[in-house]
């Protein structure tokens, strides 16, 4: 009997230990964020040691390094070293959420990939992945980074991806799209540089109309825009877009050296022969532009 009691005993305590080595070995192979991307998570987030809002719209207050959560309220500050302290701790539940990420869709990541998604869950959350199935790039990773026909994404295609992420409440934020097309080269070019040298943004103002498609769009750096999404305004037609740092005219020829904000210039239709033959004068070392076709889908 005492021989038959011992027996179920040991059975017992393999049982029991077998799971904790098999969760001891995984949480071992687990990847963790490297010390580049805590750096650059650290500047783009920024350090305040007093709570703020950085929209509006949200629920709850930031403190930190963008340390966000239901326990930080109006006034509250906080030391550097406590700063520090949510930082490390927040990054592990992201870097958390990746891991389960890539298991769950059959994802074999490398450290840059690895790292461009933990910053992503930094601003979206460790699940966000399964949460916005509406968003290109949630779908992207589902998918293995295939498209809906199983072909690999083109670099550009997913670059565009990152890049329409750039919003709170409704409204762009220039700090994220710079933010987003950082960690699309993190991702496909191992880039840690805050330097963008395959990428730039097109950020576009319909200034009074409506833009059929993405207000963000992703070019490759050093080459001709090409296109530009369509815009339309109610008894208007486009005459050229214009940079609107520099307002100048910018055209599909024109080489998208730098992220730019373009705002649309209307002409009326009584006021349309005026409004070309006032183009003729505008100081630009740019051709005058044109309306140019869609060529991305309009959807995030």
């Amino acid at each position: 009997m005492k021989r038959y009691i011992s027996f179920l005993l040991a059975v017992l305590m393999l049982v029991t230990l077998v799971p904790t080595a098999a969760f001891a070995d995984a949480a071992e192979t687990d990847m963790k964020a490297s010390d580049n991307l805590k750096l650059l998570i650290k500047g783009w987030e920024g350090l305040r040691l007093t709570a703020y809002k950085a929209h509006p719209s949200e629920e709850y207050w930031t403190i930190g390094y963008g340390h966000y959560a239901s326990d930080i309220y109006e006034g509250m500050e906080i030391t550097l070293e406590q700063a520090d302290a949510y930082f490390e701790q927040d990054i592990v539940g992201f870097e958390r959420g990746v891991n389960n990420t890539a298991k769950k869709y059959g994802l074999s990541l490398t450290q840059n990939q690895f790292d461009a998604l933990v910053s992503l869950a930094y601003n979206f959350g460790p699940n966000w992945v399964d949460y916005n199935t509406g968003w290109r790039l949630a779908r992207y990773i589902q998918q293995g980074f295939k498209d809906s026909y199983g072909n690999p994404v083109s670099d550009l295609e997913l670059a565009d991806s990152f890049a329409v992420l750039c919003s709170a409440g409704g409204e762009i934020l220039p700090g994220l799209v710079k933010r987003r097309i950082n960690e699309a080269e993190i991702f496909l070019y191992n880039n840690y540089s805050t330097e963008l040298t395959h990428f730039v943004a097109g950020v576009f103002n319909a200034n009074g109309g409506t833009v059929s498609g993405n207000r963000v769009v992703a070019y490759y750096k050093d080459k001709a825009y090409g296109s530009f999404p369509n815009v339309s305004r109610d008894g208007y037609k486009l005459d050229y877009w214009k940079d609107s740092g520099t307002n100048q005219a910018v055209t599909a020829s024109t080489i998208a050296d730098k992220t730019r904000t373009l705002v649309a210039v209307w002409a009326g239709a009584a006021g349309l022969a005026a409004a070309l033959r006032l183009r003729r004068h505008i100081s630009s070392p740019f051709p005058a532009a044109k309306a140019a076709a869609v060529t991305r889908p309009a959807q995030k």
